[in-house]
C-alpha cells in the first residue's frame, strides 16, 4: 500500500491545477523516496515533468517492494482538489492498484473520493539533457504579467529571439504587432509598518544570451503552464532548435517543469 498525507493540501492543489492546464492525463511513478508525474498534450508539443521528493508531504508511507506505475486524469484530479481550501488530505492506493483513494478533512467536513487508473502502456520518458545557450531567471508573477499583457491581444504563436545581448518577445496579428525587450533589473519593497526591506520581490536576470537566436512558440502553451506563478521564480531556457524549458524549484528539492516543441516552419 502507498499512503500520503498533507497537513494542507494547497500547494497539491495549485500543483495540479498547472498540469492540468498543459495535460489531460499523466503517469504517476511511486517510488521509496520520490513521486515522479509526467504527461504530453494531445498535440505531443509540450511535455509536463515534476519531482516530488518524499519531504514534500507531510507524511509518505511506501510500502511495496517495486516502483508503481498509474496513469490519473488530471482533469478530474483538479477538479477535486478544488474542493480543498483549508483541508488536510490523505491518498491512499492498495492493491491491485486500481483506483486511488482521496480523504480531505477540517474541523467542519469530511470527504472522499475514488478516482479509477487508466489503462496506459505509455511509460516515463527520459529526456535529454540541453545545454540552453540562453536563460532567464525571472519573478514568475513578472512572466505572468508580460504574458498576460501579450494575451489582449489574442495571439497564436510568441517570437522569442536575441539581437545584440538583448532578448525579445513578439508577436504579431493582422492589425498589430507587439514586442518585449527583456532587462535584467530589481525592485525592492518595503513593508509597513516595520519598515522592513525585502529583497527581489519582482525582478528579471539575463544569466546567459547567445545572439541569433530566433524560435517561435505556441502562445496558448506558454500561457497554460506560467498563469498560476506556482513558484516565485521561473528559469526560461531556450536555443535554436530545441524545445523551450520552462523550470520552477518547489519546496523541499522538489521541481516542477515543462517542455514545449518550437514550431516548424
Amino acid at each position: 500500500m502507498i499512503e500520503i498525507k498533507c497537513s494542507n493540501c494547497g500547494d497539491l492543489a495549485l500543483l495540479f491545477k498547472t498540469i492540468s492546464n498543459v495535460v489531460d492525463t499523466a503517469i504517476i511513478l511511486f517510488s521509496k523516496n520520490k513521486i515522479e508525474i509526467q504527461g504530453m498534450d494531445c498535440s505531443k508539443t509540450s511535455l509536463i515533468q515534476t519531482f516530488l521528493n518524499k519531504q514534500f508531504f507531510t507524511e509518505y508511507s511506501f510500502e511495496k517492494e517495486e516502483n508503481l506505475q498509474i496513469t490519473l486524469d488530471f482533469k478530474i484530479l483538479n477538479k477535486i482538489f478544488k474542493t480543498s481550501k483549508n483541508k488536510s488530505v490523505v491518498l491512499k492506493i492498495k492493491e491491485p492498484f486500481e483506483k486511488i483513494k482521496i480523504l480531505f478533512e477540517n474541523n467542519e467536513t469530511k470527504i472522499k473520493y475514488n478516482i479509477n487508473v487508466l489503462e496506459d502502456e505509455t511509460e516515463i520518458m527520459n529526456f535529454p539533457t540541453i545545454d540552453y545557450s540562453n536563460n532567464i531567471i525571472v519573478s514568475s508573477k513578472y512572466l505572468k504579467n508580460i504574458v498576460s499583457d501579450l494575451g489582449n491581444f489574442s495571439p497564436e504563436n510568441l517570437n522569442i529571439f536575441t539581437k545584440k545581448n538583448k532578448i525579445y518577445f513578439r508577436i504579431k496579428s493582422d492589425l498589430s504587432t507587439v514586442k518585449y525587450e527583456l532587462k535584467s533589473f530589481k525592485k525592492f519593497k518595503i513593508t509597513k509598518p516595520k519598515n522592513k526591506l525585502i529583497k527581489n520581490t519582482l525582478f528579471c536576470e539575463l544569466s546567459k544570451i547567445e545572439n541569433s537566436t530566433n524560435l517561435m512558440f505556441n502562445f496558448d502553451l506558454i500561457d497554460n503552464f506560467i498563469k498560476n506563478h506556482i513558484s516565485k521564480t521561473t528559469h526560461f531556457m531556450f536555443k535554436n532548435d530545441k524545445p523551450l524549458k520552462l523550470f520552477c524549484d518547489l519546496k523541499n528539492n522538489s521541481n516542477l517543469c515543462c517542455y514545449i516543441a518550437p514550431n516548424i516552419e
